[in-house]
């Protein structure tokens, strides 16, 4: 999957596609994960969402940590549902940890409540409330789709230090 994987557009995304494909029609789980690995997280969601339901589980579990939160984000809402059903609240919320609280926020509210109550108790208190202050608003709102990231400079610093 390699040599595909250095292009881009739609020819090479369905190019992309079939490689996936045959990959896992053959098992090759090592080559699918390597190639995931390497691909910018939305394309990695687009990918994701042409596989059959339970194709999409087996690719999920190829995919890091580190990775996942970003996936999520990028991914349609059933196929994020459909991911979410199968991961733990201690698990959402290791792979929510590093987004910023809007993309957690959109995550987070498809949970059900008891679930989304769970993952919000292990976040660190920062995060919590960030995300929590987020989720209060609808999620097509201002509000809701606010960034609560912010950046503070002291009075004493340049502007050309900050930039």
């Amino acid at each position: 999957m390699t040599q595909a994987s250095q292009n881009t557009g739609p020819e090479t995304a369905e190019i992309l596609r079939g490689i996936l494909q045959d990959a896992l029609s053959e098992g090759d789980l090592v080559t699918v994960g390597n190639d995931l690995a390497d691909r910018h997280p939305s394309e990695v969601a687009d990918l994701i969402e042409s596989l059959r339901p339970h194709q999409r589980l087996q690719v999920w579990q190829l995919i890091s940590p580190e990775q996942q939160g970003a996936v999520l984000s990028h991914a349609q809402d059933a196929v994020r549902a459909g991911l979410l059903e199968h991961m733990g609240a201690d698990r959402v919320a290791d792979v929510t940890r590093g987004l910023a609280s809007d993309d957690a926020a959109d995550i987070l509210q498809d949970l059900p409540e008891s679930v989304l109550d769970s993952v919000l108790r292990l976040m660190d208190e920062q995060n919590r409330v960030r995300v929590s202050s987020v989720l209060c608003y609808p999620e097509d709102t201002a509000g809701g789709l606010m960034n609560t990231d912010a950046i503070t400079v002291r009075s004493d610093v340049d502007l050309e230090v900050v930039i």
